[in-house]
């Protein structure tokens, strides 16, 4: 009696993880530009466009990491370490690119916090681990797409600034 119902519970699990595969497959088969599709098409891309918030936030982010730069710089320009035989204001200007450079990591970090956050909801929407790169086109995902992109924007402005402070 007991090996009948292990049979049927491994057979009711079969046929459950059938249909989950059928219904993965006829997601990511269906065409995109469908009917059905347009309207969840259209959302996702229109969640996706940057919006006056994030050119405001681009902007926000890059001075805030500038004024950082300069006000972390001016404290750490009597740190020996930086530059131990040269003058005050070399040595400000060391201090700030110095900053300016860990900054420019802690966005490069936050921008692989958010690709792997991404990815973990892939996982969980599809249900499948093979899967994770692949796009769901849910309104979250699109938010997390336009964060990622914001934030990819305003490496470019510091990558500029970081570059003119090592070389002055």
């Amino acid at each position: 009696m007991a090996k009948k119902e292990l049979n049927n519970l491994k057979k009711l699990r079969k046929e459950g993880l059938d249909q989950h595969y059928k219904d993965i497959n006829k997601e990511l088969n269906s065409d995109l530009k469908a009917a059905e599709n347009y309207t969840k098409m259209k959302n996702f891309r229109e969640n996706k466009k940057f919006n006056w918030v994030s050119w405001v936030s681009i902007l926000g982010i890059t001075l805030i990491g500038i004024g950082l730069s300069f006000g972390l710089g001016y404290a750490f320009k009597d740190v020996a370490s930086f530059a131990p035989n040269i003058t005050s204001e070399k040595r400000f200007l060391d201090a700030t690119a110095f900053v300016a450079t860990a900054y420019l990591c802690i966005e490069i970090l936050a921008i692989f916090i958010i690709n792997y956050i991404r990815n973990r909801k892939a996982i969980n929407y599809f249900n499948d681990k093979r899967l994770r790169y692949q796009k769901t086109y849910t309104k979250e995902e699109a938010i997390l797409i336009r964060w990622r992109n914001t934030i990819t924007f305003c490496l470019l402005p510091f990558l500029i600034f970081m570059i003119i402070m090592y070389t002055v």
